[in-house]
This record gives C-alpha cells, structure tokens and sequence, in this order.
C-alpha cells in the first residue's frame, strides 16, 4: 500500500505498522502422520464461499486417499454452509488469544483464504489479513489460498513461508496438501522467521514511536533555538 501512495501522489517516507506478536513459537509444531486437520480463525466473509467450497471438496479427495483430512474452525457462525461434503467440519465457538494459540499447537494447517474474482481484486491486491500474522508465528504450515499478486500472496511467496493454492481449482488445493512432514517444517520454520523479522510487537511499537518522538525531540529542539535567541537579542 505505501508503494502505491507513492506511486500515486508522489515519493514520501513512511513507517510500516501492523499487528505485531508477544510471542513466537521457539519453532515448527511436529506434523501428525496420516493427518491433516486445517484450522480456520476469525471473521469468515461472505465472499470466502468459493475458497471453502473448494477447499471442503479437496479435504473430501485426501479423505478417499485414506488422510484423516478435516476443517476445525474459530470464526463463529459461517455465512455460507460448509457441511456440503463428507469432510468433518469441528466448529469451535469465539474464544480468546489463549485458545487460539492451544488450537494451533494441536491442527496441521492454517488456512488463511482471499477471495479471486474481479469484484474483489483491488481489496487482495492490498490486503494483509491480521490472521497472517497469528499464523505466521504459530509454527503451524500455513495454505495461502488466493489469486496472485495479492499483497499477502507476493509477501509469503518471497519468504517461502506457506503452501500456495492460486486458483479455485480443487485438484491444485488438493496437490498444495499433499505435502511432506519436512516440507511443512521447512515452510513453518521459514514463516517463523518472517515474524521474528516483521511482526514482533517489540518492534512494531518502536516504529509506531520513533518518529513521534523524532519530531517531539526536534519541536523541543526549534523552541529551545527560539528561546535562546529571543533572551540573546534581549
């Protein structure tokens, strides 16, 4: 988005903020064999329907190969039905941070879905769902699912931290599954990193301040010039 404005109305310095982590886990969660629970947190909007339908059909593909594959959610009630296929859907009623987190350590994969479509293409190309961050710092795999040259797309795809699905196509979701143990490690480490780099709340606060307190230091800075010269010249 700041390269955008730039390239709008011109180049101006800017801070990046965003939602930051307390904590990170210390590294990838252990992936269970023969299983392939995907969690799903928070707000589920309308025009997510054709992701999890998509996604619903691929888990009900792994299920005829024998993977215990399977949709838990925290997101409340969905405004689209999910119990369409054969796929077992646990939904989990809202809960606070500290649930969410023992989700996490307990599922295989986190879901993190952008709508494709032209109606939606210029809020993907911006978009940064505060979810990612959550994900980004659990040490589970994360499944992008989303057009590319979304902004969030672009950002994992550069760290080769998720498991990419770019289409509604449920045979390619299904094959971005089909992942290994060290894969999914590879991927988890890599995104663990990319928190530790971007996301750390420590850090987002110190961006958030710094140039609050630059420009105080150097507004007490102008008026201390201003008193000296005023007592100079009286």
């Amino acid at each position: 988005m700041g390269f955008e404005m730039c390239r709008r109305y011109g180049e101006r310095p800017y801070v990046i903020v965003t939602d930051g982590l307390a904590t990170v886990a210390p590294s990838a969660v252990p992936r269970v064999a023969g299983r392939l629970w995907v969690y799903f947190m928070g707000g589920a909007s309308i025009s997510y329907d054709e992701n999890f339908q998509s996604l619903l059909r691929a888990l009900a593909l792994l299920r005829e190969e024998g993977v215990d594959a399977r949709l838990v959610t925290r997101a409340g009630r969905f405004p689209f039905d999910v119990n369409g296929t054969a796929v077992p859907v646990e939904a989990r009623p809202w809960a606070p941070q500290t649930d969410v987190v023992r989700d996490l350590q307990d599922v295989d994969v986190a879901y993190m879905p952008l709508p494709f479509g032209p109606d939606h293409a210029e809020f993907v190309r911006f978009s940064m769902s505060t979810k990612m961050v959550t994900y980004l710092g659990s040490g589970v795999p994360v499944l992008f699912h989303g057009p590319p040259g979304s902004a969030a797309g672009n950002l994992l795809r550069r760290a080769d931290a998720a498991l990419v699905a770019g289409s509604l196509d449920v045979r390619s979701v299904a094959e971005a599954l089909r992942f290994g143990a060290d894969r999914g490690s590879a991927l988890a480490e890599n995104a663990l990193r990319l928190a530790r780099q971007r996301f750390l709340l420590s850090d987002v606060r110190a961006r958030f301040w710094q140039p609050i307190l630059d420009a105080s230091e150097s507004g007490d800075a102008a008026r201390d010039g201003s008193c000296s010269s005023r007592r100079a010249n009286s």
